[in-house]
């Protein structure tokens, strides 16, 4: 795209040619080239946004979400994370303690993760425990708590010693990324809709609106669907729905078989050299990451060179690179049965 200094060039040198003298930019007639050579500029920048923005190759946001319209598509909201918090008497009493709704409590070295019980509870006079429903605050995969980890009181209720999650929390999702709409519109575009091969089977079970996403196998007489889906959706519920989905289980033999994936934490490293010195950078290429993670689907590798390919498409990055504990020969190979789930990423930039 042209800058307004270019722009400005290219009319003083046709001004040029047209009469023999350039134009004084203070005069009256400069301005008013200047004026044009502004709205010129807005016109250039107002194409390029609408040629981006016209094919969901490119387009971006609620641009990007129009196009999923198109195709019987939308984006996958971000969820909550639910589960459950014990509450403990550091001895019995003899008189009943309560829990209100909306106690809140928080993971002990990240404050910011809490949740909040979603129901009034009592500890029995003589008891010295209660558990009782919660929800993640905010939604987002960084609601999913492993079990043990929920252990500080923010508003501890009166008499209450401790709080501990014994199981984990889990069905924390965030809102889908641009890159992982984007393969799923382009899919629709490409995938024939038979109903009779797995990728199209996989397309129909992605509609369903708590499928965050699903891998569909299949066997002689059996279809396997690894799924996870947002929140803490019941086998029997995700059963049913799949069938009403997949009509090829009402007129073939096949029998159906489901299966809930598991969530596989990994951690990255990135070394980043950049051009100068620009804390924006950093955040470009975490973004960048990010996304292209969270568009890894189940039964996907993650690929360190395609990190680093990424990072290194960021205005301002030299160079990158991507380690991991979790990599084998540069790849972060990937299962059916568990999806990734980005918990350590560190970026070090130097110029």
């Amino acid at each position: 795209m042209k800058t307004m200094t270019e722009i400005m060039d290219e009319m003083r040198a046709a001004y040029f040619e047209k009469t023999g003298e350039n134009p004084d930019m203070y005069s009256t007639l400069g301005k008013a080239l200047q004026a044009a050579a502004s709205e010129l500029l807005s016109l250039y920048v107002y194409s390029d946004f609408v040629l981006r923005e016209a094919f969901p190759q490119t387009a971006e946001g609620e641009w990007l979400e129009r196009h999923a319209a198109l195709r019987r598509l939308s984006r996958k909201e971000a969820a909550c994370a639910e589960g459950t918090l014990t509450f403990s008497l550091a001895a019995p009493v003899l008189e009943e303690v309560t829990v209100p709704a909306g106690t809140v409590c928080a993971v002990a070295d990240k404050p910011f993760v809490q949740f909040s019980t979603t129901e009034a509870a009592q500890i029995a006079m003589g008891e010295t425990s209660v558990t009782v429903s919660a929800v993640a605050t905010e939604p987002g995969e960084d609601g999913n708590a492993a079990a043990g980890t929920v252990t500080v009181m923010v508003n501890p209720p009166a008499g209450v010693y401790a709080v501990t999650n014994e199981t984990a929390f889990a069905g924390g999702c965030d809102a889908e990324s641009d890159m992982a709409l984007r393969r799923r519109i382009m899919d629709a575009y490409r995938l024939p809709q038979t109903g009779y091969s797995a990728a199209s089977l996989r397309e129909s079970l992605m509609a369903i609106s708590f499928m965050q996403d699903c891998v569909v196998q299949l066997s002689q007489n059996t279809i396997r669907v690894y799924a996870r889906t947002v929140g803490n959706i019941s086998t029997a519920t995700l059963l049913a729905a799949v069938r009403e989905r997949l009509a090829l289980t009402k007129v073939s033999p096949y029998q159906l078989s489901i299966y809930t994936a598991s969530r596989r934490p990994i951690s990255l490293t990135l070394t980043v050299e950049t051009e100068q010195e620009d804390p924006a950078v950093a955040e470009k290429v975490e973004k960048a990451v990010r996304d292209y993670c969270a568009s890894v689907r189940l039964g996907e590798n993650i690929s360190l060179a395609k990190i680093n390919c990424l990072c290194a498409g960021v205005d301002g990055v030299r160079y990158c690179d991507a380690a991991s504990p979790d990599a084998l020969d540069g790849m972060i190979f990937g299962t059916a049965d568990a999806y990734f789930a980005l918990t350590d990423l560190q970026v070090v930039c130097h110029v």
